[in-house]
């Protein structure tokens, strides 16, 4: 945020035109992440109003499908006008993950994980008590990593199993499914802790997870 709008509109399209040539203006453009320790501190209020100002320049610039990674704590009804500012540009991706272990001590029952969604949905787009927006322009972002075991994870596999995996990724998907999101957007497919080091194996596991979902 030391950047004016402007200038972070020209570092992002200097990135993309380095990645792909030319700016991708139709395609999505995933923004990760919205930095929720800057966005509760002192100065927090600049930092909201350049969040609104960028996501309005990228707009501007020609961005009309924009996926802005958040925390999902972050969605208060204190700041509810910034959020419904920000919709007016971009979509929110809800960042609410659910890791393997949790959907195995579950027994992988569609109806907890939901839960878990529901309320996170319901804190985005609750009128009275959340941040008020639009149902539509809440993407649901969930973790897809086949990462190894750690005390401190809160996402993606975490250390099951690969049939208990597909099991998580089908479940979490039925309950998002029932929810009214206004899309689903999936991150770290290409992250592989747990790969064997045979690449048709490894392949077989990536394909069977992404059958999965």
């Amino acid at each position: 945020s030391t950047e004016t709008p402007a200038a972070a509109v020209s570092t992002i399209q200097s990135w993309i035109n380095a990645q792909f040539g030319s700016k991708e203006t139709n395609a999505c453009l995933v923004l990760n992440e919205v930095d929720a320790s800057t966005w509760n501190s002192s100065s927090g209020s600049a930092y909201r109003a350049w969040l609104v100002n960028t996501m309005s320049a990228l707009n501007t610039a020609g961005y009309k499908n924009i996926i802005l990674y958040a925390e999902n704590s972050l969605a208060t009804k204190s700041t509810a006008i910034t959020w419904q500012s920000i919709a007016q540009y971009a979509n929110i991706g809800d960042e609410c993950y659910i890791d393997g272990p949790t959907a195995v001590a579950a027994n992988f029952s569609v109806s907890k994980l939901q839960s878990v969604y529901q309320a996170s949905y319901d804190a985005w787009t609750n009128t009275s008590s959340g941040a008020g927006v639009p149902a539509a322009k809440v993407f649901l972002c969930e973790h897809v990593s086949v990462n190894q075991y750690a005390s401190s994870n809160y996402w993606g596999a975490d250390g099951v199993s690969g049939t208990q995996w597909e099991q998580t990724i089908e479940a979490r998907d039925l309950a998002i499914h029932n929810i009214g999101f206004g899309g689903f957007i999936g991150y770290a497919w290409d992250k592989d802790a747990q790969a064997t080091g045979n690449p048709t194996t490894d392949l077989a596991n990536q394909i069977a997870y992404e059958k999965a979902y």
